[in-house]
């Protein structure tokens, strides 16, 4: 599907567990809402947050490493 629709901006949290100790939270004033409930997402992860941190995947193994 293309084209251009409205949509609606929100304020969000995320947060990084670790373990019961170690919590990273991060917050934004704006957050984009879209539906991909369809493709069995319910977050994206984009530049804004991703600038921030170090980032690396491993295809082979599936592990996603975020060094802050």
């Amino acid at each position: 599907m293309s084209g251009t629709s409205v949509r609606n901006f929100y304020s969000a949290q995320i947060a990084i567990v670790v373990s019961p100790q170690q919590k990273w939270n991060f917050e934004s004033t704006r957050i984009m809402g879209v539906d991909i409930s369809k493709q069995g997402l319910i977050a994206l992860i984009g530049g804004d947050f991703l600038r921030n941190v170090l980032m690396v995947y491993s295809g082979f193994s599936g592990i996603v490493d975020l060094s802050i």
